[in-house]
């Protein structure tokens, strides 16, 4: 919870410079634990999210929460103490309620690399639940611009902590911080993008 509340205020910081209104509204009181969850696979397993979020709903009162905060929607975000790699899907259904991030926040180790969460994945998680996309999975020379123009961006580069990062204006762009793009350049992450088609 630390962590997650950590990355909310990395985003007020952030969102400073836009000159924007932000309201995060955190309640313990909403707070969803699932006990005794099979083990969660580090992929994209559609089928397992199906599975745990058919079991919340059975649970608890989803509709209650989006009527007490009058949201459109709800986004899920499932912390697990496994190694894995944190992800987050956007397109698992046409229900758009079933928006989610899974963090592997584990003291273990993955593929030689310590993979304990820190306020840097949340961020980096929740941010794509509104819509910025990774940088860093580029494989043209796009890469190459992405480290040229956006070289600290949460988006492109893994840090300890989310306040190394910031939040470039492509992001700002992508999760309805602003309405246009500082360059016409970088329009070039926007076009043939299957983050973005999905």
């Amino acid at each position: 919870m630390n962590k997650q509340r950590n990355a909310f205020d990395y985003f007020y910081s952030q969102i400073e410079s836009y000159n924007k209104p932000l309201s995060i509204i955190y309640n313990t009181d909403d707070t969803i634990i699932v006990h005794n969850v099979d083990s969660i696979p580090s992929g994209q397993n559609m089928s397992w999210y199906s599975n745990l979020i058919s079991e919340i709903y059975i649970q608890y009162n989803i509709d209650s929460i989006i009527e007490k905060y009058s949201a459109d929607n709800i986004s899920f975000l499932i912390t697990t103490n496994e190694i894995g790699k944190s992800y987050a899907s956007l397109t698992l259904t046409d229900d758009s309620s079933n928006e989610f991030a899974v963090i592997f926040d584990s003291r273990g180790d993955l593929d030689g690399i310590g993979d304990r969460a820190g306020s840097f994945t949340y961020a980096h998680e929740i941010l794509h639940l509104f819509g910025a996309i990774d940088l860093y999975t580029f494989t043209d020379e796009r890469l190459e611009l992405a480290e040229n123009y956006f070289p600290e961006d949460l988006m492109l580069k893994h840090q300890l902590a989310a306040y190394y990062s910031t939040i470039s204006n492509l992001d700002a762009y992508l999760i309805g911080w602003t309405d246009f793009l500082d360059k016409e350049e970088y329009g070039v992450f926007l076009t043939s993008n299957p983050q973005l088609e999905s």
